[in-house]
């Protein structure tokens, strides 16, 4: 049901409305109130809380410090007391350990002067034996390697000579081809090719230089070549002619005088001598060629056979050398290993003591 405006219960009801509105409000502020007392209670006690904690570190620290140093005082005093212990120690040990050294060195000494004064005289005549076997092999190889060294000397001097022979017989066989009119680069080079079956023999200079020799000798004693030299062959057409006109004379010597028939015997024997020179000429080409090929063969030959000789002339004093060398290490070694040793009086030797060995002192 609806109430009426001014119906008294209407204004009852808003004023207990008011009353419980009112009631509700004190309660908050009441509360707003204690939590704020709360919180001002709470920040007084956590300054007191942060006061007391810090004075009771600042204290704990300051006792903690000086605990500390008193501990760092006992242990200096600790390590001062053991560490002049330890010097004073090490001290004497040292002053004992140089007074035994010094008197077994000086008990060493005596002894080595008196070995030496018993054992020097005995080991100088070994010794001098030994020196004199030695030096009877050292002179024998020293007149070994001068003789080797005059052998080597003649063995470079005999290359010398032998490439200038080889020269020298060159030289006559070029002259001897200008001779003939032959050019020295016009060869058989058939004949340079060793033939099938023939072993070539590495040195043996003498044999292939007088293969050279009579090679050349045979070149210069060709007969065909040699009808071709200088005015030999006019010289032989002049004959010729006065022998066919001779013959022509005394063929007709008892008919009247016909030149025809000289001019036609000159002719035939002109003919003739032109085609036999001819045919010597070709023979001789050939014969020149051949020769003059087989002595360069030889003497490039005999020029090889010369150095090789020379090596192994070389080598072989090499060797001669290297076994000289070994007769002298193996003579001076058994005379060495024959030569009686003198031994030393046997003594005992004392040995020093040991130093002292430098240790730390004990840490604190």
């Amino acid at each position: 049901m609806t109430q009426e405006p001014g119906d008294p219960t209407n204004g009852e009801g808003a004023a207990e409305q008011h009353v419980e509105q009112a009631t509700g409000r004190d309660l908050q502020r009441h509360a707003l109130q204690s939590l704020v007392v709360l919180s001002e209670q709470c920040a007084v006690d956590e300054d007191e809380i942060e006061r007391r904690h810090d004075g009771g570190a600042a204290a704990e620290a300051k006792a903690f410090e000086h605990a500390n140093w008193n501990a760092e005082q006992r242990a200096k005093g600790l390590e001062e007391n053991v560490r002049a212990k330890y010097e004073e120690r090490l001290g004497k040990i040292t002053a004992q350990f140089e007074a035994d050294t010094a008197s077994i060195r000086e008990a060493d000494e005596k002894a080595k002067r008196k070995v030496q004064v018993e054992f020097t005289p005995l080991e100088q005549g070994i010794k001098k034996k030994y020196d004199e076997a030695v030096w009877l092999a050292d002179a024998e190889l020293e007149a070994r390697q001068n003789q080797i060294r005059v052998e080597q000397k003649k063995a470079n001097e005999d290359l010398k000579a032998h490439g200038e022979e080889i020269d020298d017989l060159e030289g006559r066989a070029i002259a001897l081809l200008k001779t003939y009119r032959h050019k020295p680069a016009d060869q058989d080079m058939s004949l340079m090719a060793t033939a099938e079956g023939e072993k070539k023999e590495p040195g043996n200079y003498p044999a292939k230089r007088d293969a050279a020799v009579h090679e050349l000798d045979h070149l210069r004693n060709l007969f065909a070549p040699r009808l071709l030299v200088g005015a030999r062959p006019f010289l032989i057409l002049i004959v010729l002619l006065a022998l066919g006109a001779g013959g022509t004379y005394f063929k007709t010597m008892d008919q009247p005088l016909d030149p025809k028939n000289y001019i036609v015997v000159c002719g035939g024997v002109l003919v003739a001598a032109i085609a036999i020179g001819t045919a010597i000429m070709v023979l001789g080409k050939s014969a020149v060629r051949k020769g003059w090929t087989r002595t360069k063969k030889y003497l490039d030959e005999s020029r090889k056979a010369a150095k090789i000789d020379h090596e192994n002339t070389l080598k072989e004093l090499e060797d001669r050398t290297d076994a000289a060398k070994q007769k002298r290490a193996t003579e001076a070694a058994r005379s060495k290993r024959n030569t009686p040793r003198a031994s030393p009086p046997s003594r005992t030797r004392k040995r020093p003591p040991s130093p002292p060995r430098s240790t730390r002192p004990p840490a604190a």
